[in-house]
């Protein structure tokens, strides 16, 4: 992994939200396989590069977490799953990148540490992609024994901006 000196993300570029924005106006197979080398250059390079950079701190929190800087591991796919989605256009219009467990229940049982860049905005953040009722269920009870834990866990949230 990269050590500080031999970090490569240099951030991301207004070519990236640029190709984001063109890509959501253009959302059809021939425009992105004509601009496919801007999405290698100005999306996934980057992520790529952010992934390589934040392993070894992300293998500090969990040694178990997936840190290969790879489409499908770390990193979005661009292309869309239409079969399950209302949404048939072939392309995603944002990226991301993850850090998770592998496996098959990381969305159910575990958190995961997100960045997602799209034509506009950026989020990120930790939580669980679909978590399980009974977790939740427990997660719920531990409120409910010590709401005043929890609220002081969550209170800097109403501090902010």
């Amino acid at each position: 992994m990269a050590t500080k000196s031999e970090r490569q993300f240099r951030g991301f570029s207004r070519k990236t939200f640029s190709f984001l924005r063109d890509l959501h106006r253009n959302n059809d197979k021939m425009w992105f396989t004509a601009h496919r080398d801007d999405y290698e250059e100005h999306v996934l390079q980057p992520l790529r590069d952010l992934v390589s950079d934040l392993a070894d701190f992300m293998l500090g929190i969990d040694l178990s977490f997936e840190v290969a800087p790879s489409v499908g591991k770390t990193i979005s796919r661009i292309y869309r799953d239409t079969r399950f989605s209302k949404d048939k256009k072939p392309f995603h219009n944002c990226a991301w990148i993850v850090f998770k467990r592998p496996g098959q229940d990381w969305a159910r049982y575990m958190p995961a540490y997100f960045l997602e860049v799209a034509p506009k905005s950026y989020q990120y953040g930790l939580g669980f992609y679909e978590a399980a009722p009974d977790l939740m269920a427990r997660f719920r009870e531990r409120i409910d024994e010590a709401p005043e834990s929890f609220l002081k866990a969550v209170g800097w949230f109403e501090k902010q901006k």
